[in-house]
């Protein structure tokens, strides 16, 4: 049992704060890594879906940075996007509007030409299927400030539509702020 637990301890790293936490959807935490002396601020949730069906998908911000404290501009930024259990994915599709402005942050994983975002799919480990299990992509931070703006975000994510509610909007610019990086101003 005792070479289990390790074992399992010993595969966390930072990204996966999210997971281990147990945060509920909508609740910035940051996490400090020791082993790695880095620190992971997030935010999860769980969009609605734009169409009236349950919600599909989960979409977890997060940030990084060097030490124990979220001090200073993050290492890296990025928008990992999960389906919720039992829930088959469509396609690695992770395009939202953001007011009326279409940003398809996944083009840069389905694409042939490998255009878009610095993109990844993500796989489950042990897993010899070889279907991803998600996807995630950097996100810039003016973009991420864009996202705490705005008014209205709506899109289209693993193949699911998704409309963000003004609760999980409020989110995004607490997660932005907590990682000093604030909302752009609304125009």
């Amino acid at each position: 049992m005792h070479t289990l637990a390790l074992a399992l301890l010993l595969s966390q790293a930072p990204g996966d704060g999210w997971a281990l936490a147990q945060v509920p959807p909508r609740e910035v935490k940051t996490l400090y890594w020791e082993v790695f002396s880095s620190s992971e601020t997030f935010v999860s949730l769980i969009p609605a879906d734009s169409q009236g069906g349950p919600p599909r998908v989960r979409l977890i911000f997060q940030a990084f940075f060097d030490g124990k404290e979220p001090k200073g501009t993050p290492i890296r930024i990025v928008l990992r996007v999960f389906p919720l259990p039992l829930t088959v994915l469509k396609d690695y599709s992770l395009r939202l509007v953001l007011e009326k402005d279409t940003v398809d942050l996944g083009r840069g994983c389905v694409s042939p030409s490998g255009v878009g975002p610095p993109c990844q799919l993500l796989f489950p480990p042990n897993d010899e299927s070889w279907n991803a299990s998600g996807v995630l992509v950097d996100l810039e931070p003016a973009l991420l400030r864009r996202f705490a703006a705005a008014t209205s975000v709506t899109g289209v994510t693993l193949g699911f539509p998704i409309t963000l509610s003004s609760e999980d909007r409020a989110a995004v610019a607490r997660f932005a702020k907590a990682i000093h990086l604030g909302a752009a101003s609304r125009k």
